[in-house]
């Protein structure tokens, strides 16, 4: 695997399943910012990564230990002056490398074996080569993402497909549905005839749902919302003292048109 490689397939790791927790990951991924494209080791301070991340520098010293126990990072102290430090400044820091726990060690050196295209290989097949900046293993992580993306794409539209139909015929009320009628207030005398009138009008019309129990629910709740408005209209007219008189079914028929 090459040093390019080890990176990208080092942060996929922490992004994984498989990676640390949250807050840890959030850490570690900020970390390797520092670190060039060949994954080298960094050396940023405690200050500066509490500052990218938002959180405190306490935090940060928690989780970075957390890290390294999980083997996700090696640490050790790096003197003043070396490799390009500050000499004479005094201060020191820790340096930092990425590490693989051995938990997630056998996945990274399985794609590892399973090679990487070069241009030479890729020319051979026909293919142009990839351009300068692009990581190979980039393009298969895309090519995993639109697979998946596709995967649950089609398994959501492969699920059983409703379709309207008329009404069916010896349509006959259940007590699921002298239930609901009940439940809104319906007196069961009059249950039968309301029912009776909702498969006239939808035979009569030719509707089609479906779900015909949701289209009962619906009628039922017109005809509560109808009585309501014709016994108003009556008591306005009476002086209130006359009930309203039940339903005609021309009156459900052009309620039922109008919504």
């Amino acid at each position: 695997m090459t040093s390019q490689a080890k990176l990208f397939q080092w942060r996929k790791m922490i992004a994984s399943e498989s990676g640390p927790q949250p807050t840890t990951r959030h850490i570690l991924l900020t970390l390797s910012i520092h670190m060039n494209e060949a994954g080298g080791s960094c050396y940023p301070s405690i200050r500066t990564l509490a500052g990218e991340t938002g959180l405190s520098t306490r935090t940060i010293c928690t989780h970075l230990e957390a890290a390294e126990r999980g083997g996700w990072i090696s640490r050790r102290m790096r003197q003043p002056g070396n490799e390009g430090g500050r000499s004479g400044q005094g201060w020191r820091r820790h340096q930092y490398s990425l590490s693989f726990p051995e938990k997630v060690l056998k996945e990274v050196q399985r794609v590892s074996s399973e090679g990487v295209e070069t241009d030479s290989t890729r020319k051979a097949k026909g293919v142009e080569p990839l351009s300068k900046g692009v990581e190979p293993n980039d393009i298969k992580v895309l090519k995993e993402v639109q697979l998946r993306s596709s995967s649950r794409s089609s398994k959501r539209s492969s699920g059983p497909q409703k379709h309207k139909t008329p009404l069916p015929q010896n349509y006959k009320p259940t007590d699921r549905h002298i239930d609901y009628a009940k439940s809104k207030g319906i007196p069961e005398n009059q249950i039968e005839d309301l029912f009776e009138g909702f498969c006239i009008h939808h035979r009569k019309v030719g509707s089609k749902f479906v779900d015909w129990y949701a289209a009962w629910q619906t009628w039922v709740r017109n005809e509560i919302k109808f009585a309501r408005e014709r016994s108003q209209r009556a008591m306005g007219n009476q002086g209130g003292q006359q009930p309203a008189e039940p339903l005609t079914l021309e009156e459900i028929e052009a309620m039922t048109n109008a919504n």
